[in-house]
């Protein structure tokens, strides 16, 4: 619970309640912090990761993984996880101009 607490944070766990989910977006960005590839996965993206798991309940079928690496730093990174009905992305960019985290879950009536 320590280390994964957005499954326990109320905004996020309410996103669960999306009927019938087809599309997760979350995007986590930095300001001016690319870092060495384990780091930037073991101490940030880990979180998008596993935000994203909880929330789909479906098989992966495929997963699709691109990112920048420049001078032995990784810059950002997207990972795509696809279900048969499902299309969740993880965005999360260590190089950017602003601090934050945006969350978006889809479904064919709503859009949390």
């Amino acid at each position: 619970m320590t280390g994964f607490n957005r499954r326990f944070a109320p905004n996020y766990k309410s996103m669960k309640q999306v009927s019938d989910i087809n599309m997760v977006i979350l995007q986590k960005n930095r300001i001016s912090l690319p870092s060495d590839a384990r780091t930037f996965v073991y101490d940030d993206f880990i979180h998008c990761l596993d935000t994203v798991r909880f929330l789909i309940q479906d098989e992966i079928e495929d997963i699709l993984v691109a990112g920048r690496k420049k001078d032995g730093l990784l810059y950002h990174v997207t990972v795509q996880l696809l279900t048969k009905d499902l299309t969740v992305i993880a965005i999360m960019n260590r190089d950017s101009g602003i601090v934050e985290e945006r969350l978006e879950v889809m479904g064919p009536k709503e859009k949390e």
